[in-house]
């Protein structure tokens, strides 16, 4: 299979590369590249931002980026008929050789990925020195360029930030690239990419009493592309967990409820979590796939009166979580089918392994086949702890719903 043989190629890249040691350049002729930003101009030329480190200021005991001479960090940026073209017009401007072997991150202008990001990625995937572990990221709103210069009051170098950003929201962190050039390359499969968006918020200085905004960025969820590799819309951060859920990627998740029988909300941590689809292929070649989502996890926090310590109160928050989860994850489906019809999930790949005959006549227009298929979700949430105490300690005895 195609996924089976990229995967294949992927693995044996990283091996390869893993051992290199910088083509034998010493450590004092490199220019490392922690960050890269893709825009698009009006012109069709391609305008690339390299953020590179000064290995001199990222031992420093001062934390964060802070500002002035303290940045760990500078930016350049040129222009290009493509991304090497560009790569070579920045070199030619800085007198060491660009390395960008420990590259963090790289970000695409919201532009640049409604064009499309095909070529793009042709030269990240084929360049011996790209880290396929490593994310990518789309700038909603903006452009690359202008992520790349927005400081982090807790990294020295910014584009570390979106890193270990998209890891504590999603648990996904270093995958961005090798996931979208597997799902770009699997037939019936749409990519997508996690997406970064510039924010301000104004700040008061209390000395002087006077406000100013202070920029910063944040994860802001998916981006959906379409088999062209064209940006055709975004899922927010809850969308987004929900979608990879499906996709059977997501490696953690934090749900809040209100159980309306308890008079309040619950939180509960989620870290098994699985799924199966079952596609089913109905006379008339109608479609539909039974979605299963399950997961574990741990009460963290209760502010209902109900007693925990009770396996009915549980039973009956399980069951409301299962039908609040069944119909949010629903929602996320259906618009993906309805809006984007891009099959990000996955259900594509579910009808080749089960019917690898039907799916020859499928695939050919399977994104109209996708945004008409009957998708069911069945959500099973189980509750293996209740944290160390059962009703809430501020209730009184009388209050407790047992």
């Amino acid at each position: 299979m195609k996924r089976q043989r990229t995967l294949g190629f992927i693995l044996t890249m990283s091996l390869v590369f893993a051992t290199g040691c910088w083509d034998g350049t010493e450590l004092n002729d490199l220019a490392i590249v922690s960050g890269f930003g893709m825009d698009i101009k009006d012109d069709g030329t391609y305008l690339l931002s390299a953020q590179i480190v000064i290995p001199g200021k990222t031992q420093s005991s001062q934390q964060g980026g802070g500002g002035g001479d303290n940045n760990a960090y500078f930016t350049k940026t040129a222009t290009g008929k493509d991304v090497l073209d560009a790569s070579q017009n920045i070199q030619s401007k800085l007198s060491r050789k660009v390395f960008p072997g420990h590259r963090e991150d790289i970000f695409i202008g919201e532009e640049l990925a409604k064009h499309g990001v095909s070529k793009v990625m042709d030269e990240y995937s084929r360049n011996p020195d790209v880290r396929l572990r490593e994310d990518v990221f789309v700038v909603k709103g903006g452009t690359a360029e202008d992520v790349l210069k927005v400081p982090q009051p807790l990294e020295k170098v910014p584009a570390m930030a979106a890193l270990k950003l998209h890891q504590q929201i999603a648990g996904l962190g270093d995958v961005a690239m090798a996931e979208f050039l597997m799902d770009a390359s699997t037939e019936g499969n749409s990519p997508s990419l996690p997406v970064m968006e510039i924010i301000s918020s104004p700040q008061t200085d209390q000395g002087q009493g006077s406000a100013t905004n202070e920029t910063n960025f944040a994860y802001a969820g998916r981006a959906v592309f379409n088999k062209d590799l064209k940006l055709v819309g975004y899922l927010d951060t809850g969308e987004a967990k929900y979608a990879f859920w499906v996709k059977g990627e997501l490696k953690f998740l934090t749900i809040t409820g209100i159980i309306p029988q308890g008079g309040g909300t619950v939180s509960l941590d989620l870290t098994k979590l699985g799924r199966h689809i079952q596609p089913l292929l109905i006379q008339g070649n109608r479609i539909k796939f039974y979605v299963t989502l399950t997961g574990q996890g741990m009460i963290r926090e209760n502010n209902t009166n109900l007693d925990l310590a009770e396996t009915k109160n549980l039973d009956l928050i399980e069951n409301e979580f299962d039908k609040k989860y069944e119909q949010e994850v629903q929602q996320v489906i259906t618009k993906v089918q309805q809006e984007y019809k891009a099959d990000i999930f996955g259900f594509g790949e579910a009808i080749h392994r089960k019917y690898p005959s039907q799916w020859r006549s499928l695939k050919k227009n399977w994104e109209a086949e996708f945004s008409q298929a009957d998708v069911i979700v069945k959500v099973n949430l189980n509750v293996k702890s209740v944290g160390l105490t059962g009703p809430s300690l501020q209730l009184k005895e009388n209050q407790i719903k047992k």
